[in-house]
């Protein structure tokens, strides 16, 4: 199961790197997370996966919180749009969500490739710190 996951997600990204091709949408993410929630389950690793995705579990957290609720994107105010200088700046709307590009552009816009570099960067740290804690915790025999 691990392997086919994998396998597809690679597929995926050679489609979706820059500049993207195919967009998973909401659909896919929602099938990633399924994913990785049943492998972690299946493989008794639910602390080690909830460390590597702190990034998204902020951003979903940022969203619901600032927006009070779950609601359809239709029914939210844009949290970004682009300059003409073709970088992502804050739109400063009240009824926006707060989400981690937000958070990222707070100082000034920046350009689609320096937000997706900050988010790799926040990507990385998380998953070295979900591997070293799978690594105390087989080591300590905490999961066994």
């Amino acid at each position: 199961f691990v392997l086919i996951m994998v396998g597809t997600l690679l597929a995926f990204w050679i489609f979706n790197r820059y500049p993207a091709k195919v967009f998973g949408g909401d659909t896919g993410s929602l099938a990633i997370g399924g994913a990785l929630g049943a492998i972690a389950v299946m493989g008794r690793l639910e602390v080690v996966v909830i460390i590597a995705m702190i990034p998204f579990i902020m951003n979903a957290f940022g969203i619901i919180g600032s927006v009070k609720g779950l609601l359809e994107r239709r029914e939210m105010a844009r949290p970004t749009k682009m300059t003409k200088d073709w970088k992502i700046e804050s739109t400063r709307d009240k009824k926006a969500p707060i989400t981690l590009v937000g958070l990222v552009i707070q100082k000034g816009p920046l350009h689609e490739k320096d937000v997706v570099k900050t988010f790799n960067v926040l990507t990385i740290v998380s998953a070295i710190l979900a591997i070293v804690i799978a690594v105390l915790t087989n080591l300590s025999g905490v999961v066994s």
